[in-house]
């Protein structure tokens, strides 16, 4: 919340607190894809401005403020590492919700090492069309490679981590 605060405060996106996913009618969207114009977002903005301008709903309809969406252009030299990396989020976001649908990929694998099987699970969101408006990787997952079943790995390190798990009831409380 703190960059949010701070790229909110200089103006760079609207107000970030907000629940609300449903653009308000006032909002001036062609004007702000068109401010995107001269950035390093111009293909993904002249591509949404040739098409129609219809965003995504979603199901939360406020008021009180719009979903959070960049106010204003910024360069990337003028923000530090953290701060642009929410910037940009926002901003691909804004142009993902004129792009049409998107598509999870999921990936499932589970490694058997000495008769233990181990498993991890990751994921990427994908604009549908494969325009590059929006691609995420869950950062808890990571990114996987391909892998065919049956295919045979070389362990490369085995770390064994200690870890605690408390109940629900005990969630809050010194144990």
């Amino acid at each position: 919340m703190r960059l949010a605060e701070f790229l909110y405060v200089n103006g760079y996106i609207s107000y970030p607190r907000t629940d609300n996913t449903v653009y308000p009618p006032t909002l001036d969207i062609k004007g702000i894809l068109e401010s995107f114009l001269n950035t390093e977002f111009k293909e993904y903005a002249q591509k949404i401005l040739s098409g129609k301008l219809e965003p995504t709903r979603g199901k939360k309809e406020t008021t009180d403020h719009p979903p959070i969406h960049p106010a204003t252009p910024v360069k990337r030299s003028q923000l530090k590492e953290d701060e642009w990396k929410l910037y940009e989020l926002i901003v691909r976001r804004f142009f993902a919700t004129f792009a049409g649908q998107t598509l999870w990929e999921t990936m499932a694998v589970t490694v058997d090492i000495s008769g233990e099987d181990f498993g991890r699970t990751a994921q990427d969101l994908w604009n549908r069309d494969g325009d590059g408006i929006i691609h995420i990787t869950c950062p808890k997952t990571g990114i996987l490679p391909e892998l065919l079943e049956g295919q045979s790995l070389r362990v490369k390190d085995v770390k064994l981590k200690q870890k605690r798990r408390s109940h629900p009831q005990d969630m809050g409380r010194d144990i």
